[in-house]
């Protein structure tokens, strides 16, 4: 309960020691090969010691599915023993807009089996796609400096100066400057100050941060890379150079 409070809930896939968050991937038709990794599934933690290799059927012409490649869970109900093993969960081929099998069972409901997907691989007549890896990337206690560029709204911002940005798994934490003209402001009213030019470093919901001054103002980031100023009230003579920290998870 603890590791998923902490981490997040499902799976979380957890990096290497580089930094880097490894991936399944195709050896042909009907193989999967699954990397050494570590994750939580919820907060349970599970490791694939070496690389592994899982089976997929056959697909059929004309036809499609989506499978499952899976963390089996298992706990033996008498001596409560837990076993993990990697699995495959098969699709049902349709014509066109195949759905994901259900995974079932889950460890905090008490679940003696229960399956957790982390990746899906979609095939397409007889030949299966790239896998698509699933879950969140965790491991909080790391992170890595990322770039962070706007295109300013010149009419109601100077500048937007970029101290630190930080990247730890899904959040991004981002310690700006900046510099507004004089202006006059009402309670309520809101200005568009710039909008974030990479799209994977946009969020997956609004996120607000406070500025740093005796006015009270907020600043917020938007799904659509948007950064807004909005007034808490009545401003005359607003102007200058402020700090202000945003936290955001990046869209899955």
């Amino acid at each position: 309960m603890f590791q998923g409070a902490t981490s997040g809930f499902g799976v979380v896939r957890l990096p290497t020691a580089q930094d880097s968050y490894p991936s399944v991937t195709l050896l042909d038709a009907n193989r999967v090969q699954v990397p050494a990794m570590h994750l939580l599934v919820d907060g349970r933690y599970v490791r694939v010691t070496s690389t592994e290799t899982v089976r997929i059927d056959s697909g059929s012409s004309g036809r499609k599915r989506i499978d499952l490649v899976c963390v089996r869970y298992e706990r033996n109900a008498s001596s409560g023993v837990e076993t993990a093993s990697l699995s495959v969960l098969k699709g049902s081929p349709v014509s066109e807009n195949p759905l994901a099998p259900r995974a079932t069972g889950g460890i905090l409901s008490g679940s003696l089996i229960a399956y957790y997907p982390i990746a899906q691989v979609t095939i397409n007549g007889i030949t299966p796609e790239t896998p698509i890896m699933l879950g969140e990337q965790g491991g909080f206690g790391r992170s890595q400096k990322v770039a962070l560029n706007f295109a300013l709204e010149a009419s109601n911002v100077r500048s937007i100066e970029v101290r630190s940005v930080r990247r730890t798994g899904d959040v991004v934490t981002a310690m700006l400057d900046i510099d507004f003209p004089y202006w006059n402001a009402r309670k309520g009213e809101w200005w568009v100050i710039g909008t974030i030019t990479d799209k994977s470093l946009w969020p997956d919901t609004k996120a607000p941060g406070p500025l740093w001054t005796t006015f009270d103002p907020y600043v917020y980031v938007y799904p659509d890379g948007k950064l807004y100023l909005q007034f808490g009230r009545d401003v005359n003579g607003f102007g200058g150079k402020w700090e202000t920290t945003l936290v955001w998870h990046l869209k899955s």
